[in-house]
């Protein structure tokens, strides 16, 4: 599979709200990004294409990408999994699940409201599992659960305390990671400084997707270095296989 750029990365321990918005930005990644999942186009699924736009969206509603798919040699229409599909985790590409399902315990799922269950689902951001139901989040100083990350938006749970925690402001320091100190919305950690910053606009150099606005930071067009861009849709894509 074609690769657009090559980052640096580093090891933590995401939470699962860090993980699964890290999980969403990458399926966004693995396709063009024309009609970021609301395409108006012709092209049935399954036919071979160029850009989100140019795929017709199911009538179920699910969106749909142009995407490489396991089996085939370039991009194809791919709609998206509804809500309660498997999500298999052995696909060589990913194919996420429409709307707002998550893929847990290998099937897609919208997360739980408020009263739910969560035996075997996640909540809703900022909502906590509690007793096997979604109850209100953790709020500021009680303590939570870093792995679900619990508290009431914008704070975070740190690995450390284990305490509900704001986020940090620019200009304070951070963790890149999310492990222990989050950054503001708005905001992200910067790690040549270890605070936290705003983001970027289009055109300004750039280390990673996070740092920029666009959720892209992309090779130059002058060919040196890396800047923050729209996502744009890659062409002549050779997905791996022959």
């Amino acid at each position: 599979m074609t690769r657009r750029s090559s980052r640096p990365s580093g090891m933590y321990f995401p939470s699962l709200r860090s993980l699964f918005a890290v999980a969403s930005l990458a399926v966004a990644c693995s396709s063009s990004e024309d009609g970021a999942g609301g395409a108006q186009g012709t092209l049935a699924e399954g036919a071979e294409c160029t850009s989100d736009a140019q795929c017709a969206k199911p009538a179920d509603g699910r969106s749909v990408r142009c995407q490489c798919v396991d089996g085939k040699k370039s991009q194809v229409c791919t709609a998206q999994l509804a809500n309660g599909a498997p999500c298999p985790v052995g696909s060589s590409f990913s194919i996420g699940c429409s709307g707002e399902a998550r893929c847990v315990n290998a099937t897609c799922q919208v997360p739980a409201a408020l009263g739910e269950s969560c035996a075997s689902n996640l909540c809703k951001d900022g909502l906590s599992c509690q007793s096997g139901k979604c109850a209100p989040g953790r709020e500021l100083g009680e303590s939570c659960n870093f792995v679900f990350d619990d508290c009431v938006l914008p704070n975070h749970c740190p690995f450390s305390s284990k305490k509900c925690t704001p986020p940090a402001k620019i200009g304070e320091p951070c963790d890149s990671s999310a492990r222990e100190r989050a950054c503001e919305p708005g905001a992200a950690c910067d790690t040549g400084t270890g605070k936290c910053a705003a983001l970027l606009d289009n055109g300004a150099a750039c280390t990673r997707d996070t740092l920029c606005k666009s959720g892209n930071c992309d090779f130059a067009s002058s060919g040196s270095g890396f800047v923050c861009a729209d996502k744009s849709a890659p062409t002549n894509v050779t997905c791996g296989f022959p």
